[in-house]
């Protein structure tokens, strides 16, 4: 040991360090090493180990080709060994001195150590097969050294320039030894690694620079931008980005002294060339997409503004000078609005108070996100930066008026909604406590945005609803314990308080999470709710929620039964509710006698597994509960695949495969897979299980690896698929007739079921009677589900289960065995390679990921090499497919593609990526167009490659790692489209779709000419310069094929691709000719194009000429383009010339705000006008009449009726729009009047067609309807202008004295349509021929929520009037369809199977609704009864 060996004689340590092993390191010889670095022989063997873990790493790196764990144990083994010499250097600089210093012979040997350790540091910068973290350590230690041997670092500015300078101190051992680094030929990374080795290694704090140092400072941001445009990995640039911010730091602290260089100062103050250099790479930079280099770019930008403060006159204030910061808020002005909002915030930090009382006093902007948002948005910045800062019990230090707050978190546009809720749940301390505004907030803000439609919006509120109970949990540890009595030393007074709000806010927020997850709750509220609900509970654990059902067997049993029946039920939403059953019963220490009481009710003539007695085991209760409801689900999985290989059609009508292997997959995950005790049984069952699920995927792979799997038309040449598939189509078709795509077949009664002679167990699940009545679809679906559940299985046992292999279960604890996950994986390779149904193999894919994540980090060798294997395998297929491949060409390579992703995905993200460079090498080469003549058969390749590479394009998991091959795969799309062959366009066409979406993002809205996806040309440029040259020299060739004057069309294949990518470029005030990107080349291109015989050439052209013309330039190009124009008509005049040019004049005018003011370029579409306007018409009468004739308001009353048909349900979304906007027009003329200009009939019938638009499914249609509240409370939600919009009605029923009338009507409203819902019972079966359709249903209305609302407002009503005198005939009859709705819901419920609330769920929710309903409605009219 290390303290052994300090113990220990001077001349046995000596010995021992000359002794040490040539091993891989770790910690504890890292820390031997550093313990010993003080002896002289210790450098000398450090420095032979150091080198010979270099020699060997190649040897050993390529021997574990395919061992991605193994492979990084090797680099953390490199890593720590440069860590090693780094450190034993460190502490050698009196050797080190002595021996540069003396020239004599006995000094040999340690110069020769110093050079071994350059020589291996130059292996490791110039092999690019080590990752990043060794070459950046390695670039480090070269610095040391040098910095060591001559004092100083000033040869590193040679080594960056690749020279020798003329009076360098570096002695000629030193420069040979490090002869690699000298070479032009390295490469280009190296430059960037030394490059933080000199800032890392060299000290720059608080000392006057000499001229070599000053040089070198000065050199270093020049090497790095040089790299910005040859760099092509993520990682690579975010190395780029950290490195530039570390030089701006450095910078930072040598312009802070006073003794700073002149020629420093100058070089380094806002205007000069470096820093301008500096300023456009930031430009280019923060809107990266990786969050890093943004963030690294911001921190660079804060550096130069201080640095330009230290060289600048005006040191005492930025602002004092506001010439030097004029250029960055020109450029940032000049910036388009799509990335405005992103780029000024960089600046808000210091007018941060200026801009917040322009935005407070411009807040009240209504209709639009405006000012409000604007505020939301620079309050969240500055709050979760520290710059604003809440005091005592007021938010934002009252800043912001609290009804402002309350406005922004219902606002009608999403964003002003997030960023207000940021704005309370972030803070820049996660111990800030919370205030009791906030806790407010937080209530004001739930009820009215459970029901996003938005996806995006639902994950940001539960991201920021996680935040703030992190912040609750954080904030929390800091108050006393509640144990401690009030008042002592420890706990202040008040504290009591404190707790009490805290321990409210679960309540606050449960409260409404819980409401919207009860049964006639709809889609969206119950995402919203679920996903809050699963960050609220993940400490909990779901064994405290089921101890209430331990006292309770009968109905322990009840559940179970329920589970059981519904895991064989043919919708496949049933399988998910009796998993999450199981899952909760597993829990229960009586569950083995509720399951064995369950399995003798049945009468099934199979014997029961044999059940482990708790008394004699020492696994845990769930451990046995999981091993016997899955030992009973295999029994009953195996009758059912016996009778499914006798007649799928049976087994999809009756009992399909899928629910049951659900179910074991589920009751599988919360197990402890690592602790388990009954190891021989669990082998026996996950053996069992490999084995039933082989089964499975026989009986349902003839239909999904069929060529129509979903017609089920049988085209395979193969003979054994095509038998396979006459057998089940014979089976399937009716018996009268052939077309059975749209006649269900009847089953025989003979046939319905194999035990029909059983007793039918009691309490089952309801089923349609017309369960014998089997389609296509459901057999289709039972296919392809099956396949997915035995992929899902098979994928979460190999994840899972423990491998029996010595290295990683040496005490043979395993439970799956090398050869079945072997065996798993050809499996998958077979399921993926050859399935044509997308739904097999998409899920195939995901449990085909789970496997190969297993194999990458498992202890076997062999496991571990076998994805590379697979995959070098499957390309070597690919590249030499044809027509008569069993790899499917058609359906964009079918399961091909996900195959490769998954062993792709498997690639450590810290590795060098091999397996990905070599696949995209592999793919991009065949995908480029062949030499050969392109056939059908020559094509093949070609096809499956630019599927795959679409693929990869696509797959989040490759993240960034994917981006340096985008240039690639857009020359391939590009090219792609010069194919005659029409399959290889249609992959070329979906790559290049993808492609687009991969640079510019994915599209935030409907328009396909948003500004929102798109980036300046400098930055596309920049990214992608390989695609220069490409789309310069593609375009010269399309515009030479251009040519109007001869009347013909001719079409470039590639011009549509070249003027849509070119389109989504757009300019910036940075782009200049000085760069070597310059974008003037393109120009007359893009121009010709416009004369184009097709008119979407032309439009397209005019659009791409806007990124190339610079806001300067744009009244010089207007005035030459205008100068093209034909002065007078001749014989050779082209009118497609004209038009074009004109396009293109009409588009370059929009780049230019001063012109864009001068020019009107609105226009309107005439059908909206003429309807609106017609509908209109009436409102402009009431202007100007203030009396109504008979006939008018006869008139008014046809216009209210068409109004209010226009707001149905069942009408086009432009309609009710329409309806909408006229709607919201009325309101201030109509629907308040104080005359009731319609009558109370006419006008609560228009109030409620208003209400209805406000719980459309359209999101526009809400939002439109939603408008009327602006005139006075500004932009709203539609939750909230839905609640508004009621508590109006009930105060205008007041001013109308019509207080009886508007009761009845909304009492109306709340019993809803009598006629639909008294028929409940007739309606309860669902259709199974729309089983997997949504049909009807409005999935964001919630129709328990609105009655909720009536009734409460109607309440308030009553309150407030005092009983109004409703006529007891009205009474009478409301309360008789009241009741009659009552005793339809009883008899209803009463026909229910147990447990109805699982077993038949929509039922149980329209009952369950309407007795909600029913009572809500007798609770009001009890009220309204005289006394």
């Amino acid at each position: 040991s290390i303290s052994a060996l300090g113990s220990g004689p001077d001349w046995l340590q000596e010995q021992t360090v000359g002794c040490f092993p040539v091993v891989l390191y770790n910690d504890e010889k890292v820390a031997w090493m550093e313990s010993c670095s003080c002896y002289p022989e210790f450098l000398k063997n450090v420095s032979s180990m150091v080198c010979c873990c270099a020699l060997t790493f190649d040897l050993l790196f390529r021997g574990l080709s395919g061992r991605h764990v193994a492979q990084a144990q090797l680099m953390q083994s490199c890593l720590a060994a440069v860590k090693a010499s780094m450190l034993v250097v460190q502490r050698s600089q009196e050797p080190i001195t002595t021996a540069v210093l003396s020239a004599s012979e006995d000094q040999s040997d340690l110069h020769q150590a110093l050079s071994g350790l350059l020589r291996c540091y130059t292996c490791i910068l110039t092999d690019e097969e080590f990752v990043q973290t060794v070459q950046s350590t390695a670039g480090m230690a070269v610095v040391l050294l040098i910095r060591s041997i001559i004092g100083s670092g000033d040869d590193v500015a040679g080594l960056l320039q690749c020279s020798v300078d003329a009076g360098s101190l570096a002695p000629q051992w030193l420069r040979q030894s490090c002869a690699g680094l000298y070479e032009s030929s390295r490469p280009a990374a190296v430059a960037l690694y030394l490059s933080h080795g000199a800032l890392a290694m060299l000290s720059w704090r608080g000392k006057t620079l000499g001229p070599q140092a000053e040089k070198l400072l000065l050199l270093i941001p020049e090497v790095l931008l040089s790299l910005d445009t040859r760099v092509k990995e993520s990682s690579t640039v975010m190395v780029v980005a950290r490195v530039l911010t570390l030089w701006s730091g450095a910078a930072v602290d040598c312009v802070q002294v006073d003794t700073c260089p002149p020629l420093l100062r100058s070089s380094l103050i806002g205007g000069s060339s470096l820093i301008a250099r500096l300023h456009q790479h930031i430009y280019a930079h923060w809107e990266h997409p990786l969050d890093g280099v943004r963030h690294q770019t911001r921190s660079m930008f804060q550096n130069l503004l201080t640095i330009h403060q230290h060289c600048s006159d005006h040191k005492s204030d930025l602002t004092c000078n506001p010439s030097s910061l004029s250029h960055m808020v020109q450029a940032l002005q000049e910036m388009p609005a799509c990335t405005e909002g992103k780029n000024i915030p960089l600046l808000c930090s210091y007018v941060l108070n200026l801009i917040l009382k322009i935005l407070v006093c411009s807040s009240g902007s209504a209709g639009s996100r405006g000012a409000l948002g604007a505020l939301m948005t620079c309050l969240r910045a500055a709050r979760s930066q520290g710059v604003l800062k809440s005091v005592e019990e007021e938010l934002c230090g009252g800043l912001v008026p609290l009804p402002l707050m309350r406005q922004a978190l219902v606002h009608k546009h999403d964003q002003v909604r997030m960023d207000a809720l940021g704005l309370v749940c972030e803070s820049h301390r996660s111990t800030e406590t919370l205030s009791r505004q906030e806790i407010e907030l937080i209530r004001h803000f739930l009820p009215f945005n459970l029901n996003s439609q938005s996806p995006g919006a639902r994950q940001q509120s539960v991201s920021l609803l996680k935040k703030l109970l992190c912040r609750v949990k954080d904030s929390a540890q800091l108050l006393p314990n509640p144990t401690e009595p009030v008042g002592s030393h420890r706990v202040p007074s008040g504290s009591g308080k404190d707790l009490q709000l805290y321990l409210s806010i679960l309540q606050i927020i449960c409260s409404p999470l819980f409401f919207r997850l009860w049964f006639c709750s709809w889609r969206f509220s119950e995402l919203f709710s679920c996903s809050s609900c699963a960050v609220l509970s993940c400490p909990c654990e779901s064994k405290s929620l089921t101890l209430l059902l331990s006292n309770e067997p009968e109905r322990l049993q009840s559940l179970l039964q329920v589970a059981l029946d519904l895991s064989t039920s043919t919708k496949p939403f049933d399988s998910v509710t009796a998993s999450h059953l199981l899952n909760l019963l597993l829990h229960q220490p009586g569950l083995q006698d509720a399951l064995l009481h369950c399995i003798q009710k049945q009468h099934i003539p199979v014997q029961p597994p044999a059940l482990i007695q708790s008394q004699t085991s020492e696994a845990s209760s769930l451990e046995q509960n999981t091993l016997a409801v899955v030992q009973w689900l295999m029994v009953c999985l195996k009758e059912e695949v016996l009778k499914a290989e006798s007649s799928l059609l049976q087994a999809a009508a009756s009992y399909p495969l899928y629910g049951r292997a659900h179910c074991i997959t589920a009751v599988l995950q919360p197990l402890n897979t690592g602790s388990l005790v009954l190891l021989s049984e669990w082998r026996a069952v996950v053996s069992e299980l490999i084995g039933l699920c082989y089964r499975m995927s026989d009986v349902v792979s003839p239909v999904v690896q069929s060529s129509s799997p979903e017609g089920l038309i049988p085209m395979d040449t193969e003979s054994e698929t095509s038998a396979g598939l006459q057998k089940i189509l014979q089976e399937i078709q009716p018996r009268d007739t052939n077309d059975f795509f749209t006649s269900a077949r009847e089953l025989d009664p003979s046939e319905s079921d194999c035990n029909s002679e059983q007793k039918e167990p009691e309490n089952t699940v309801h089923k349609p009677q017309s369960c014998n009545s089997v389609t296509a679809q459901m057999v289709l679906v039972c296919c392809w589900r099956t396949m997915k559940e035995v992929s899902m299985l098979l994928g979460h046992l190999c994840q899972s289960m423990p491998l029996c292999c010595p290295l990683t279960h040496a005490e043979g604890r395993g439970v799956v065995t090398e050869d079945q996950v072997e065996g798993v994986g050809k499996y998958f390779r077979e399921q993926l390679l050859q399935s044509r149904h997308r739904g097999a193999f998409e899920l195939a894919y995901v449990g085909f990921v789970r496997l190969t994540e297993m194999l990458c980090r498992s202890g076997s060798a062999t496991l571990q090499q076998l994805p590379a294997h697979w995959l070098k395998e499957v390309l070597e297929e690919v590249k030499s497919s044809d027509p008569s491949s069993k790899l499917c060409a058609t359906r964009r390579s079918a399961g091909i593609p996900f195959y490769i992703q998954a062993l792709l995905s498997s690639e450590p993200k810290s590795s060098s990526c091999g397996l990905l460079k070599m696949t995209m090498r592999s793919l991009t080469a065949l995908a480029m167009p062949s030499n050969d003549a392109d056939t059908e058969s020559s094509s093949v390749p070609q096809v499956h490659a630019l599927n795959i590479l679409r693929a990869l394009y696509r797959d989040t998991r490759l993240g960034e790692n994917i981006v340096p091959f985008v240039s690639d795969g857009m020359q391939a799309a590009i090219l792609g489209f010069t194919s005659p062959v029409w399959a290889v366009r249609n992959s070329s066409t979906l790559l290049f779709s993808t492609l687009i979406t991969r640079i510019f993002g994915v599209k935030k809205g409907k328009d396909e000419h948003s500004k929102k996806n798109r980036m300046t040309g400098r930055e596309f440029f920049t990214r992608f310069p390989a695609l220069y040259p490409f789309l310069l020299s593609q375009l010269q060739e399309a515009a030479a094929s251009v040519n109007s004057d001869s009347g013909q069309v001719k079409l470039h294949p590639s011009l549509f691709l070249l003027l849509l990518v070119l389109g989504r470029l757009y300019p910036s005030p940075m782009d200049g000719s000085s760069s070597p990107l310059g974008l003037a080349p393109f120009m007359p291109l893009i121009i010709r194009c416009g004369r184009s015989a097709v008119y979407r050439t032309r439009e397209m052209a005019a659009r791409a000429l806007v990124p190339f013309v610079l806001v300067t330039q744009v009244p010089s190009t207007i005035h030459t383009l205008l100068e093209e124009l034909p002065q007078e008509p001749g014989p050779g005049l082209q009118q497609n010339h004209i038009h074009g040019t004109l396009l293109q004049v009409c588009e370059s005018t929009l780049v230019s705000y001063s012109l864009q003011q001068s020019i009107n370029l609105t226009c309107y579409m005439t059908y909206k006008v003429c309807t609106i306007e017609y509908l209109q018409k009436p409102l402009n009468v009431l202007f100007y009449c203030q009396d109504l004739s008979e006939a008018a308001v006869v008139c008014l009353s046809r216009w209210g009726a068409l109004v209010t048909q226009g707001c149905a349900e069942d009408q086009p979304a432009e309609v009710k729009l329409m309806s909408a906007e006229v709607l919201v027009k009325a309101v201030p003329t109509l629907l308040t009047a104080p005359a009731l200009p319609l009558g109370i009939t006419h006008t609560v019938a228009l109030w409620k067609s208003l209400f209805t638009l406000l719980q459309d499914e359209d999101q526009d249609v809400r939002d439109g309807a939603a408008d009327f509240t602006c005139v006075s409370t500004g932009a709203v939600s539609p939750p909230v202008a839905l609640e508004m919009g009621v508590g109006l009605l009930c105060q205008l029923f007041q001013m109308w004295g019509q207080v009886a009338a508007g009761m009845v009507n909304l009492i109306q409203w709340l019993l809803g349509d009598e006629q639909s819902d008294t028929r409940c019972e007739e309606s309860l079966d669902l259709d199974e021929e729309f089983l997997f359709e949504k049909g009807d249903l409005n999935l964001w209305a919630e129709p328990l929520s609105w009655a909720r609302m009536l009734h409460r407002h109607l309440s308030a009503l009553i309150s407030v009037t005092h009983s109004p005198d409703v006529s007891t005939t009205e009474l009478d009859r409301l309360s008789a369809i009241a009741k009659s709705n009552a005793l339809a819901a009883q008899r209803s419920m009463k026909g229910l199977p147990a447990l109805p609330q699982f077993s038949a769920t929509i039922e149980y929710a329209k009952i369950s609704l309407l007795k909600e309903r029913t009572s809500l409605a007798l609770n009001l009219l009890d009220t309204l009864r005289p006394s």
